[in-house]
């Protein structure tokens, strides 16, 4: 039994040695400072809200300058109606996030509505219920 034991704590030593981690394998304590990931929480909230309003920022600016040239220039109406037509296309273009209803059920798959949508069928089905 004692040899049994003495097996044991030779191949547990043996296998502490193997398996004990060398300097190069362990895991790095800290980050560098030009690795440091922004967790989602913080770049949904704060960072992707400030870029799209430079962004915006940006589009007024340029918007604006092209309207003071447009003044100067005596083009100032055409300029102000043509630079409508991208600002409809772009907000009400059919692109949206996946599995998100558009408000008219037209433009969904299948005519699918949204919840709390009034429509013919359900306000004939509560006035017939309705006593009275």
């Amino acid at each position: 039994m004692n040899d049994i034991k003495e097996q044991l704590r030779k191949f547990r030593e043996e296998q502490a040695r193997i398996n004990k981690p060398s300097v190069a394998h362990e895991p790095f304590t800290e980050r560098p400072a030009y690795s440091y990931v922004v967790p989602d929480w913080i770049s949904s909230r704060f960072i992707r809200p400030i870029t799209s309003r430079l962004t915006s920022f940006r589009i007024s600016v340029i918007w604006s300058i092209g309207l003071a040239v447009a003044i100067h220039a005596e083009f100032a109406i055409v300029y102000v109606l043509l630079s409508l037509f991208p600002f409809i296309y772009y907000n009400t273009s059919t692109s949206r996030d996946p599995g998100k209803l558009s408000a008219y059920s037209v433009f969904n798959p299948d005519f699918a509505e949204i919840q709390g949508t009034l429509n013919a069928e359900k306000l004939q089905k509560e006035m017939m219920l309705r006593p009275g």
